[in-house]
């Protein structure tokens, strides 16, 4: 009996002890600070089904969020919170930050198939007319549509004539038209481009196509509407139109201009063009305005700015007959000199400086020595510029051209400074 009131008053004493203690908790409690927006990426995927140039969204994009949290320990006694303090974050049961929901990557796929010509022939027959013209190539450049062409004129057919001052009636034309049947300019069709050639006569920069012989040809127009597909788009010759789509399937090709890796080949194999030594003749004449020149390029290159620089050697000419040249100089800032990119549609005024940098004037009966410069070189081949004269008859304006390939052999030469890119 003692034992069990003794084991009794025990307990009664422990759990008086027990009770009369107060009872400590610590938590920590997080507490999120920010959130942040988590950008998606963006991956391109090769579909060589799709046409080029043409790409589509396959999968959507989508942001995802990132949050960030502090951590605050908290004292409790007796459930009751006595006080807290911030706790740096700690890995892994304390991350500064966390994902709580992860971006979705955009896919977009973009085509890779090539469009390629059809092998179809336009036959053109109208009267004398006999020609043949098939499409080889359709191109996407510089923001422009490049097409080229291979004509075949029969025996029994007429002679044509193209030329890059673009005034001819032979010349070819690239017209655009919208799919709700509105033309480019408001009118059946709008002009956009009209055929350059790929060889020039010594004078006038004219190309005869004549019976019995066949030409490549070049018909360069603007990217319009970026439509990359030949629906739209027509050939025409005297009048007759035809959609590039009997030609062409598929999209447009796409290239780039690489002048960069031209003007790295040609240091690199050290290869030097030169002079040609040929005089290009300019002649005309009217009541008011006459013109007897001879024009001579005696140095083509690229200089370090990337422009393309010209040494011209002007002689004005008189004629003892009171044709030409009696009344008209050459000054350079008349911007009678223009200078053409074959595949562009701008020609660039030429800024005419003699030495120094100063002023002059050829009169008749003088020569001089200028200095001209074109930026923006797309190329390092002659053949693919154009030397144009602006000139003026009584009553109109008007041009005469020819390429550089009659002035300069081989490709321009390259300053030593020149860079790379």
């Amino acid at each position: 009996m003692k034992n069990r009131l003794a084991y009794i008053a025990v307990s009664l004493f422990l759990i008086g002890v027990l009770v009369g203690c107060d009872h400590t908790e610590y938590k920590i409690r997080s507490e999120k600070v920010k959130g942040e927006q988590i950008s998606y990426k963006t991956k391109r995927i090769a579909d060589n089904q799709m046409w080029e140039g043409r790409e589509n969204v396959a999968q959507s994009g989508k942001y995802g969020i990132k949050a960030y949290y502090k951590y605050v320990k908290e004292k409790y006694v007796n459930e009751v919170l006595e006080n807290s303090s911030e706790v740096s974050p700690q890995e892994p049961d304390r991350p500064a930050d966390k994902i709580i929901k992860k971006p979705v990557d955009e896919i977009i796929k973009y085509g890779t198939k090539k469009g390629y010509p059809r092998g179809y022939t336009w036959e053109i027959r109208d009267g004398a007319a006999k020609v043949d013209i098939q499409v080889k190539k359709i191109f996407i450049q510089d923001e422009l549509i490049k097409v080229n062409l291979h004509a075949d004129n029969h025996p029994d057919s007429c002679d044509y004539m193209f030329t890059e001052n673009r005034s001819y009636l032979d010349n070819i034309g690239l017209y655009y038209r919208y799919d709700s049947g509105d033309f480019v300019g408001g009118t059946e069709y709008s002009v956009l481009a009209l055929s350059l050639p790929t060889v020039h006569s010594k004078t006038l920069g004219l190309n005869i196509l004549r019976a019995g012989q066949s030409a490549d040809l070049k018909v360069i127009s603007e990217f319009h509407n970026s439509d990359i597909m030949p629906k739209n788009y027509f050939l025409d010759f005297q009048g007759k139109r035809i959609s590039l789509e009997k030609f062409w399937a598929g999209s447009f090709n796409q290239e780039k201009s690489d002048i960069a890796s031209q003007i790295k080949r040609v240091k690199e194999s050290g290869e030097k063009g030169h002079a040609t030594g040929y005089i290009w003749n300019v002649q005309t004449g009217s009541a008011v305005f006459n013109y007897n020149l001879n024009v001579q390029i005696l140095d083509v290159h690229i200089n370090k700015n990337n422009e393309l620089a010209l040494n011209l050697k002007i002689k004005n000419l008189t004629d003892t007959n009171g044709n030409y040249g009696n009344n008209e100089s050459i000054r350079e800032e008349t911007g009678r000199f223009a200078l053409e990119y074959s595949e562009s549609l701008s020609p660039i005024n030429l800024s005419l400086m003699a030495a120094g940098g100063s002023y002059k004037t050829v009169n008749p009966g003088e020569e001089g020595e200028f200095t001209a410069v074109m930026p923006d070189v797309k190329s390092i081949n002659p053949k693919d510029y154009i030397l144009i004269f602006r000139g003026m008859t009584d009553s109109d304006a008007f041009s005469l051209s020819i390429s550089l390939e009659r002035f300069w052999n081989g490709n321009f030469n390259i300053k030593q400074s020149q860079k790379n890119s």
